[in-house]
């Protein structure tokens, strides 16, 4: 259960991941090598405003289509500065054409650089920003080359895009983390700790199903055997009477396997129960993971093909006069 809640902090429900990187913590070199790093489909530059209003986001059409919800971006023309309003996370109009908004530069020194006036025009891309998203307070889209070469926003960060499973997440992390070890690199919607703490206690459930399967055959080879040596006497006088053989190996089946199966029924629908149970009392949602439960279908089916394997030569033609007369 530990394990589902962990799972839902760090599952990325949307179809693409985002990274913010601070412009001051890393040089030109390290940001194109982020961009082109494997695992990043897409990249943008957001700059805060003198007057905070919101952002300022440097890109192509291309770049925010990557960024964006697959199929959302309306309206959009390489070439010039456009409007962005997201009309699913702002019902009203966040766009007002002809105001004026200060970006302050610098250079790659980090010295300053001046200032940069854009102006809201009356032509709007509307979009669709996945949530949550550096996007989100966008509210102008600028062409990259309209600065200078060597010229950037003073507070500008850099946002990248990637899949959104765990296992990109975390192999993207560590590829921009070899990129830029000091800068700090921001998953945008992940909590870091439960991505980590994620994948120990994967490697301890799994240590702890393999120990508990090694231990589960070896109890269960132990009492087939003893079962077998309990129903020798009773197998050997059934076929004495003429109890045919292939009878008494689907009784001997069926003895084993229907308390076998009702048993692993009962601890998938009370394990499943309990989950849930537990989800809602600590105020979480429920979730049901569908990806765990064909494994473990399988794995019981497996058990049960095993246990009926097992059963099957405690029915043998062949009649050992000792047991008879023993019994």
């Amino acid at each position: 259960m530990r394990l589902v809640e962990l799972d839902q902090m760090s599952r990325r429900t949307a179809p693409n991941q985002e990274y913010e990187v601070p412009f001051q913590q890393v040089t030109a070199e390290q940001r194109a090598a982020m961009v082109k790093a494997e695992g990043i489909s897409g990249n943008a530059v957001a700059a805060e405003v003198v007057s905070r209003d919101g952002d300022i986001l440097f890109a192509t059409c291309a770049e925010l289509e990557k960024l964006a919800m697959p199929g959302t971006v309306r309206g959009c023309v390489d070439g010039r500065p456009l409007a962005l309003h997201d009309p699913f996370a702002h019902t009203e109009g966040t766009t007002q054409p002809g105001t004026t908004h200060v970006v302050k530069l610098r250079n790659e020194a980090g010295q300053p650089a001046g200032s940069a006036r854009f102006t809201v025009p009356e032509e709007t891309v509307t979009f669709a920003a996945v949530q949550p998203s550096a996007l989100s307070s966008a509210l102008l889209l600028v062409p990259p080359k309209t600065l200078l070469p060597g010229v950037h926003p003073a507070s500008a960060k850099l946002v990248l895009g990637g899949a959104p499973e765990p296992e990109a997440i975390q192999a993207t992390l560590d590829r921009l983390a070899g990129i830029a070890p000091t800068a700090q690199i921001d998953p945008v919607g992940i909590v870091i700790e439960s991505l980590r703490q994620l994948s120990i206690v994967k490697g301890l459930l799994g240590t702890g199903m393999i120990l508990g399967l090694v231990i589960g055959v070896a109890a269960f080879l132990v009492s087939a055997t003893d079962q077998a040596m309990d129903r020798r006497r009773r197998t050997a006088t059934l076929t004495l009477l003429g109890i045919r053989t292939r009878t008494l190996r689907v009784a001997q089946c069926a003895q084993v396997l229907l308390p076998l199966a009702v048993g692993i029924g009962g601890a998938l629908v009370a394990g499943r129960l309990a989950e849930s149970s537990y989800l809602v009392t600590g105020g979480g949602a429920v979730f049901w993971d569908g990806e765990g439960l064909p494994l473990l279908l399988l794995s019981g089916l497996g058990v049960l093909a095993v246990a009926g394997l097992a059963s099957l030569p405690m029915a043998r033609r062949h009649l050992d006069p000792e047991l008879l007369r023993r019994d």
